[in-house]
This record gives structure tokens, sequence and C-alpha cells, in this order.
């Protein structure tokens, strides 16, 4: 079984002279897995002595290797206080959802204290930050306690579908997308709602030498709305040219616009 393996190969030290800081790292990249898949693999390998029913269960078809991941897990944190026997009575009826929570159930009725020290620490944990890098792109890293990453979840996947049949973003733009439309439908439904603003400043001649891209075009187009607009207004005769000073409340004629 490969959790036997798995749990072998994470009590060498062969990752770190593969230059890997954990088992469950070099795993992830060797074996092309999530990193919460890689870390299933070693604790159900690293329980599964003590797990004898659970794997018969799921040899049997009883139960789901995600069910086994479940109980290993709470095996690890209950320890000799484990109940395997109900775990897998509720784990052949259940869903893997419903599950997890019978087993956090579980693992507070062995050390109530334990479980909400550790649910405060998760709590505490819980960090945002984010960067922004020389071309304006945003680099944003989270980490999240199981409440608010369920939210979090909850909210982006039913945003994070394809559009359709020629929708070919990959599921990281998707997800990336549906952060961002999340947080414009809260600008937009805010109290009071806002908008980003973005004040821009320029001239005729150079909103025309612009090299656009496809996705951009329709911002390339409210400037050069504006921009004429503002000039037809502004200019005290036909044969006068609009210069760059023509504009200085261009960014506010597109706020109004948005």
């Amino acid at each position: 079984m490969f959790s036997l393996v798995a749990a072998r190969f994470a009590r060498t030290d062969e990752y770190e002279q593969q230059g890997f800081d954990s088992p469950i790292q070099w795993i992830k990249a060797t074996c092309h897995m999530s990193g919460g898949a890689a870390a299933d693999r070693v604790c159900v390998g690293q329980q599964l002595e003590r797990l004898a029913n659970s794997a018969a269960a799921v040899t049997a078809g009883e139960i789901g290797f995600a069910h086994v991941a479940h109980i290993a897990r709470t095996a690890a944190r209950v320890g000799e206080k484990l109940d395997e026997a109900r775990l897998l009575r509720h784990a052949r009826k259940e869903s893997v959802f419903k599950f997890h929570n019978t087993c956090l159930h579980a693992e507070h009725a062995a050390d109530p204290k334990g479980f909400v020290d550790e649910e405060k620490e998760g709590v505490e944990a819980c960090r945002l930050n984010w960067y922004t890098a020389d071309d304006g792109t945003l680099l944003v890293k989270a980490v999240l306690d199981k409440v608010g990453g369920a939210a979090l979840r909850t909210a982006l996947e039913p945003l994070a579908r394809r559009a359709g049949k020629d929708d070919d973003r990959d599921r990281e733009r998707r997800l990336a997308d549906a952060l961002v439309d999340l947080a414009m439908h809260a600008l937009d439904n805010g109290a009071p709602a806002q908008r980003p603003h973005l004040q821009v400043t320029t001239s005729l001649e150079t909103l025309h030498i612009i090299r656009t891209s496809v996705c951009q075009v329709k911002v390339y187009t409210q400037l050069i709305r504006a921009a004429r607009t503002q000039a037809l207004c502004r200019r005290p005769s036909p044969s006068a040219t609009p210069s760059s000073q023509s504009f200085p409340e261009l960014g506010r004629a597109l706020r109004a616009r948005g």
C-alpha cells in the first residue's frame, strides 16, 4: 500500500538529502500530489498498524480512503482514547463531509481541553499578507483556520466553475477570478458602495499610441471617449489642439462613468 511506503519514507532523511524541507514536500513534488493528499498518505501509513479494522473495511469496499484518512488523523490526535469501532460504524453510512464532523466530535469528546486549545491555535495562526510587485501585480499569501477556510471555499467554488465548454481557464485562474468577483460584489453592495479609483492624466496622442490587448479594449475605449468629450467641451475653437494639460480631471470622469 502506498501509505505504508510513504510512512516508511517519512522516517528516513532521504528528502533532506534531495533538498526538501519535509517528506510531505518531497512526496508532493515527486508524486504530483497536493500537500493535503501527501500528508494523508503519510498519516494513514503511520497509524495503519492500529487501524486493522479500518484497513479491512477499505479493502472490502465498505468505506473510502478519505474515511480512513479522517480516522487516522483522529487516532494521531487522541491516541489510546480512539474508539475505532464507533467511527467505523459512522464511516460506513456517512459521506466524507459528514464523517469529518463526526471525527471532530470524537476528538472533542476524547480530549476537550486539547481540542479547544488546538482550535485556538488555528485562529491565532490566521494571517493574510499582500505584496505589490514592480509591475503592479498583487501577490497574496494567507493562512486561515478551519472555519475561515471553509467559508472562503464555500464562497469561491460556485464562482470558480467553468463558464461553458469554451472556458479554457485552469482551476487556479478560475479561483483567482472568483476572488476578484467576490471583492467587486462586496464593493458594489457595501455601505457605502465604492469601487477602486484610478486617476489617469494623459493626452490624446498618448492614448492613440497605446498597444492594447483584447481584454483591454473596453478600458481603452472608455479613455478615448472621456478624453474626446473633455476636449470638445474645453477647446476654445475648432482649430485648437488639446494638450496633456487639457485633461486633469480624466480620472474623475471615468469614475463617474463607472
